[in-house]
């Protein structure tokens, strides 16, 4: 598929790296009871072990694409895989709760080195080839897959073996891929990860948005537990906006930033933000839904999974048969805002759900809706965010992408499931709606020269 021989095989791996990533960020989700039943979890600690995965995932990802910059992202790579299954098989033995927490922490940590790595790899295997648009459309649904995907695998794991198997089925995937990484397609991951960053690392500024995304998410999921005036909440906000400045303060300053100017030209912040909305409306559409169908519906937890895959199948189509397609025509711009377009409509639609509303048409077309423009949106953003940057800086600038669905994805599970719990499920997704509209017009007014 690549135009470069030496790359043959370098996009189904990456594509299994982001397919294990986003399977570990939903998998552990059905078997959370088990948890708390076998280690003594009390219930406000429960959390984190969904949490805690997601904490250090999205809040290290800078740092993850600034090293893989440095010292190479094949590199970054393979430290990141190794890292991810050794907490994993650690996380699926522990025998406290504390262990299991501190091991999906170091889980995240590894996912962190590993997704801006996998996709700096994908953009330079086919750069400059025609086949780059459907590579990351491709790349890009392995991950919509693996996280519909965690919520079927996780009960059936949960139901047959026991929760434990949640994570111990990682160790033997991540071995595997990392042995068919140094024998199946040495030439093209040597030749993709060659390009280094040269100076120093510069990794000041990473230390403090580092810090100001750990406290944001931190902040914004206790707000699923606790009222908003929580000291803690505060605290953390305290915290973020203090960080930030310094961050801010430090890049203007700094010789080697850790944040290119040129990194946010052309419109690309609007893009960030729109990877934002849709990572935060992904993750709590798909919460939220998960729950209806259970709690008003009375479906079981394989019976939800395989309700919501429907929506896999459309993102999945999408991103590998329509974007490759559209893209050429629309643009980055034009791709993105349609893509906000239809997600507004999608959860326009779910807004309307009631008590009484079937599966049919209500739930089934406001996620398959939501789900295209999900399959649309994230290949052009990776497009726009990572095309037109020097090679040693597509580490970096695929960080900022994955950390904007992550950071997005926490920041909207916490905020719209707490508004969901606070008013009503209706009126949090016509929230969610606006909050597209308005993304898509960020993107139409700040992105005029984007090309796809």
């Amino acid at each position: 598929m690549p135009s470069h021989p030496g790359h043959r095989g370098t996009l189904p791996l990456m594509a299994i790296a982001q397919f294990i990533l986003a399977l570990d960020f939903s998998i552990v989700n059905v078997a959370l009871w088990q948890i708390q039943a076998d280690l003594g979890f009390a219930a406000a600690d429960l959390p984190w072990v969904a949490t805690g995965y997601a904490l250090t995932f999205g809040a290290l990802l800078i740092v993850g694409g600034r090293l893989g910059d440095r010292f190479g992202h094949r590199t970054a790579l393979l430290i990141g895989l190794a890292l991810f299954g050794a907490a994993s098989l650690v996380g699926g033995l522990a025998p406290t709760a504390s262990l299991l927490v501190a091991a999906r922490f170091v889980q995240g940590a590894g996912a962190a080195l590993v997704a801006p790595a996998a996709l700096a790899i994908v953009r330079t295997a086919y750069h400059g080839s025609p086949e780059q648009t459907r590579a990351l459309g491709l790349f890009q649904a392995s991950a919509a897959v693996g996280a519909s995907a965690g919520i079927v695998l996780g009960g059936i794991l949960t139901g047959l073996a026991g929760w434990r198997w949640v994570l111990l089925i990682n160790p033997p995937l991540v071995a595997a891929l990392i042995l068919a990484i140094l024998l199946v397609a040495p030439e093209g991951m040597r030749t993709a990860g060659a390009v280094r960053a040269s100076g120093g690392l510069g990794l000041l500024g990473g230390v403090w948005i580092t810090v100001a995304l750990a406290a944001v998410i931190f902040g914004v999921t206790r707000l699923e537990h606790t009222p908003i005036t929580d000291p803690t909440v505060w605290g953390a906000g305290l915290v973020a906006v203090c960080a930030g400045v310094a961050c801010v303060l430090g890049e203007r300053s700094s010789r080697d930033p850790m944040f290119p100017g040129s990194l946010f030209a052309a419109g690309r912040w609007a893009v960030i933000v729109a990877t934002l909305v849709v990572g935060a409306l992904l993750g709590a559409y798909v919460y939220l839904i998960a729950l209806y169908l259970q709690q008003q519906m009375g479906m079981s937890a394989i019976q939800t999974g395989l309700a919501m895959l429907p929506a896999t199948a459309a993102s999945f189509a999408a991103s590998t048969w329509l974007n490759p397609r559209l893209l050429p025509r629309a643009g980055t711009r034009g791709q993105i805002a349609l893509a906000l377009g239809l997600m507004a409509v999608g959860q326009g639609t779910l807004a309307t759900l009631t008590p009484a509303s079937g599966y049919v048409p209500t739930v089934l077309g406001g996620l398959v809706l939501s789900a295209i423009g999900v399959g649309l949106a994230y290949p052009a953003a990776a497009l726009a965010i990572t095309g037109a940057v020097p090679a040693h800086q597509r580490g970096l600038a695929g960080a900022v992408f994955t950390a904007g669905q992550q950071v997005g994805a926490a920041l909207g599970l916490a905020g719209l499931a707490t508004l969901a719990a606070g008013v009503s499920l209706g009126w949090t997704f016509v929230v969610a709606a606006v909050l597209a509209l308005a993304a898509a017009l960020a993107v139409l007014m700040a992105m005029p020269r984007m090309r796809a």
